[in-house]
């Protein structure tokens, strides 16, 4: 058991480490003549993740563990909805509405709705694996810095926490199912199945999937290799060996990275030194708390229960 928590956690930081830079990269994908729109970035960024997933799986030979589909139907499609599709398409139109700072900041709220779903599954937290969640949060506020602007309109802000929601469900729903199935396998299904439905959507609202320079198309595609199909395995993987929201804190790193990498290769303005100090320091103090929390598991049947045992 302890081996499979250390695991986790190895599992945890490499996560937010292919994740730091995902934001950086979409925000500088949008700008320039030419640019796509964030709903159509975001096809090609999942599509990118789902061609890499696929294609290491062909190499593998372990193409024929797909069919792990057709045995848990009903699970796939919740984390299709929420992991594949719903988080991408909501965070995209969050990018339109808000100015870049506050829609980073908002799906970092995802940890602590991991916390908050985790009362309806097996493993719930206790109060300290809370307080960490909540004082990782202060910390990422820090790390956006004081100094930014902040704003955006009340509809922006709606889809940013949704999109957060979602992959917070999602994490939470994948649990169960990582623990008994391939991570590898579940994360091709979720981005391929994903990337599907964000093309439909893309084409119905009438955005141009074919106007995106050819140098555009391959950075996304390749960004998305690394930083939606790298990363989702190891964010899974990262479930199968530990509870939810005890995971949910190596989110909050992801931020961490992004900033000192933004910081160090585009030369960003940042809050100061001594706000990147405190907010490290406080996300590394809330993920101190998340990782010590008690997660108690509970006999009562979940949502989650009833997902697996679909």
């Amino acid at each position: 058991m302890q081996g499979a928590r250390k695991s986790a956690y190895f599992f945890g930081v490499l996560a937010a480490l292919l994740w730091g830079p995902q934001f950086m990269l979409f925000r500088r994908l949008l700008k320039g003549k030419g640019a796509p729109t964030a709903p159509v970035l975001a096809f090609y960024f999942v599509f990118g993740g789902a061609v890499a997933l696929l294609l290491v799986m062909f190499l593998l030979g372990r193409l024929p563990e797909l069919r792990i589909f057709n045995r848990r139907e009903t699970h796939f499609l919740v984390l299709v909805a929420t992991g594949g599709y719903g988080f991408w398409i909501l965070r995209s139109l969050t990018m339109d509405a808000l100015d870049f700072s506050t829609a980073r900041l908002l799906f970092l709220t995802a940890p602590l709705a991991i916390g908050a779903l985790s009362a309806f599954s097996r493993e719930k937290a206790d109060g300290r694996a809370l307080f960490g969640l909540a004082l990782g949060f202060v910390g990422c506020i820090l790390l956006v810095g004081p100094g930014r602007q902040m704003a955006g309109g009340l509809r922006g802000a709606l889809l940013g926490l949704a999109a957060a929601g979602c992959w917070a469900l999602f994490s939470v729903s994948a649990r169960p199912l990582v623990r008994s199935e391939s991570a590898l396998a579940v994360a091709a299904l979720v981005t391929a199945l994903g990337a599907l439905c964000l093309l439909v959507t893309c084409l119905s609202m009438g955005e141009g999937i074919i106007r995106i320079g050819p140098r555009q198309l391959m950075l996304a595609c390749l960004a998305g290799a690394v930083t939606v199909g790298f990363m989702m395995p190891v964010w899974l993987r990262c479930l199968a060996g530990a509870p939810a929201a005890l995971a949910g804190g190596f989110w909050y790193l992801g931020l961490l990275f992004g900033v000192l990498l933004a910081c160090r290769i585009e030369g960003e303005p940042h809050p100061g030194a001594l706000w990147i100090l405190g907010g490290a320091t406080l996300i590394l103090l809330g993920l101190y708390g998340a990782l010590s929390g008690r997660y108690k598991r509970r006999r009562g049947v979940s949502m989650s229960d009833i997902i697996r045992d679909t």
